[in-house]
């Protein structure tokens, strides 16, 4: 029908251009930012999903550095329990070499000298530098030290465990204790007596150490898991949230093209209104 009142060709052209216009936004927006959801109405329940991935990505990545800074933690405790067992080894052998008839007195009296320092060391080792001090593993006061460590290896709250070091702690310190210098242990006949005190002791701190070992798998194990899982809850918070660079692109390129169309259009409908006028000349 040919109305000049009622131009229904540039009411539709003008539609079609108002929505590709709408499009044309939306794709450079997305273009623009990388994000395929830049505000709530691009997708609701998409963004919705993706804000849970997110957070649980963010707990993950911290839960990676706890890990790690745990793993840390306990590898020191172990270098500083290895070095114990060290000593002790070398305490033992200070007693096996003492038993033997073969040395004089004056040969015991510098093994004893040296037993009695290592002896030293190792009390100072196990009550500061892995009780309390100012680098101490289990802080707290000389009569009420904290054992309980709790390990957040998780983004929720109940991905964590705890863990008492107190047997650990005691080990080591009975070892030290029992085995601590007095300038005789080597001496008058004692070095035999001593042989033994020395394997329990070793063997005690063999028994930490084993401890700590399997807790210190048990966190790596956490560790890789998390990178897994950040691996996988990341491409999925991607998949949802990026661009599609290559499918906007082309829908930005059609939608321009319509744009120009519908424009085009919107000129040529609006010079219908000029046939109504020659058709009353």
């Amino acid at each position: 029908m040919l109305s000049l009142h009622t131009n229904s060709a540039s009411l539709a052209a003008n539609n079609a251009a108002d929505r590709s216009q709408k499009l044309l936004g939306t794709s450079n927006t997305r273009l623009a930012t990388g994000y395929r959801i830049n505000s709530a109405q691009d997708d609701a329940a998409g963004l919705q999903i993706a804000t849970r991935l997110h957070a649980q990505n963010s707990g993950m990545r911290v839960a990676m550095r706890n890990t790690q800074n745990s793993i840390s933690k306990l590898q020191s405790i172990d270098a500083m329990m290895e070095g114990l067992g060290k000593s002790l080894l070398r305490m033992a052998e200070l007693a096996t070499m003492a038993a033997d008839d073969g040395y004089s007195d004056t040969d015991r009296a510098a093994m004893q000298a040296e037993y009695d320092e290592l002896g030293r060391e190792n009390s100072r080792v196990v009550s500061e530098d892995l009780l309390n001090g100012d680098s101490g593993f289990f802080p707290g006061e000389d009569d009420s030290p904290d054992f309980n460590t709790r390990f957040q290896f998780g983004a929720s709250a109940d991905e964590s465990t705890e863990y008492n070091f107190e047997q650990t702690w005691q080990s080591a310190y009975d070892a030290a204790q029992n085995n601590a210098g007095t300038g005789v242990e080597l001496l008058n006949g004692n070095a035999n007596a001593s042989i033994g005190k020395l394997q329990e002791a070793v063997g005690k701190v063999g028994t930490s150490r084993s401890e700590l070992g399997g807790l210190i798998n048990r966190l790596q194990h956490s560790f890789d898991n998390l990178m897994t899982m950040h691996e996988n809850t990341s491409t999925a918070e991607g998949r949802i949230m990026d661009t599609d660079f290559a499918s906007e692109t082309a829908q930005a390129t059609v939608q321009l093209m319509l744009l120009q169309s519908s424009t085009n259009m919107i000129r040529r409908s609006n010079s219908s209104s000029a046939l109504v006028i020659s058709l009353l000349n």
